[in-house]
């Protein structure tokens, strides 16, 4: 892939752990497209986003808040830890799945 990068003057700060962020939330929902395209629109959605509402620093709240918009994930999920997730898995199936608790709990 070819890039071609134009400079362009922002006021935005974009942090570290917020790059790790965009890294996995892009390796976690293929839907966003491949890497490193993908990690670089969401960026820059995000960027966008942040300088019209006045931040001046790029968040985790508010790349999860693209990255929402774009898969339908709602971002609470998006901001929660696979462990958790898995953690609960039991339980949000019994209560998604009526009446197949005997193979819930063989699965």
């Amino acid at each position: 892939m070819k890039l071609s990068l134009k400079k362009f003057e922002t006021d935005v700060t974009v942090p570290t752990e917020v790059l790790e962020q965009i890294t996995k939330l892009c390796r976690r929902f293929p839907v966003l497209g491949s890497l490193p395209k993908s990690a670089i629109q969401l960026l820059d959605e995000a960027m966008v986003d942040a300088r019209l509402n006045g931040e001046s620093s790029l968040t985790k709240a508010s790349v999860e808040k693209i990255a929402s918009e774009k898969t339908g994930v709602p971002m609470q999920r998006l901001s929660q830890d696979d462990r958790q997730i898995l953690k609960n898995l039991p339980e949000v199936l019994q209560n998604k799945i009526i009446g197949q608790n005997n193979g819930l709990t063989k699965m």
